[in-house]
């Protein structure tokens, strides 16, 4: 691994921290610390907002918004660390480019490991000592492995048998949610955070609108985002009641006020298994 030297600025791969000359430093959270890390490498070259979700989002399905805050949070961090010479610019209707002054270009260090301590060997009268181990202790040992052998056997048995360990995707146990149905579609909606939500208030609002007929079972699950303080992320899960099909949709910036249009954004993606 290497630091990036760039600006008047440090970006450390270990311990995904942006830190200046001075030594003030700043943590960044997984996707800024990927987003700022792909700007660096393609520095002076636009980068389109397609490339950053399929390099940086692994190709998941997110909005917009969920980049323009990850860049207007490397933005404060920068402010932060009072950057000199670097700044993320907006190019309309493409994407994002990191520009750096001439001077200041990326260079790169590499991460120095302390070394392991190295240790004395043992005398050749102790290590003649070990290897003139006693007959019996070895025949004993070669007497005891057909039986290890068994029992090792028997186990990994029960354990493919009863599979004890087998994980169970939380998102499958409908006791967990609260369930409404519009039209052909099943919803089980599970909240972590907003208890006081009304639900039928919410099923109400969906079936007035024209919600697409759709013979699916959709589980929806909304939880606070590990990337961004104050946002949350809707998890949908779609399976088709008549076929093997099913989709997945990732909201990574969702407002609570608009979460009927955003189900009805998820809805319209799911349109392959509605057929």
């Amino acid at each position: 691994m290497h630091r990036i030297y760039f600006a008047n600025l440090i970006l450390d791969p270990t311990t995904r921290k942006l830190s200046n000359l001075r030594g003030s430093d700043v943590p960044l959270r997984p996707l800024p610390y990927q987003v700022l890390n792909l700007l660096i490498e393609k520095q002076g070259v636009h980068v389109t907002r397609e490339e950053l979700f399929e390099t940086c989002w692994d190709g998941s399905v997110v909005t917009d918004q969920a980049l323009t805050n990850v860049i207007s949070g490397l933005r404060k961090k920068l402010g932060q660390l009072d950057a000199k010479g670097v700044k993320i610019k907006t190019v309309s209707k493409i994407g994002y480019l990191l520009e750096i002054d001439d001077d200041a270009k990326p260079t790169k260090q590499k991460v120095q490991i302390p070394a392991l301590e190295t240790l004395e060997p043992e005398s050749a009268e102790t290590v003649r000592t070990s290897v003139q181990r006693p007959t019996e202790s070895r025949d004993k040992a070669l007497n005891l492995a057909p039986m290890l052998s068994l029992l090792l056997v028997l186990a990994l048995g029960s354990v493919l048998y009863f599979r004890p360990f087998a994980p169970h995707p939380d998102f499958l146990n409908n006791s967990e949610y609260d369930d409404f149905s519009i039209s052909e579609t099943d919803f089980y909606f599970y909240d972590l955070k907003h208890d006081e939500l009304n639900l039928l208030a919410l099923a109400t609002s969906l079936n007035e609108d024209s919600f697409p007929v759709c013979p699916a079972i959709v589980y929806l699950r909304v939880s606070e985002s590990a990337y961004q303080e104050g946002a949350y992320i809707l998890r949908a899960f779609a399976f088709a009641k008549n076929s093997n099909k099913n989709v997945n949709y990732i909201n990574f910036s969702l407002e609570i006020e608009s979460l009927k249009e955003t189900i009805l954004e998820s809805m319209r993606r799911a349109d392959a298994i509605c057929k």
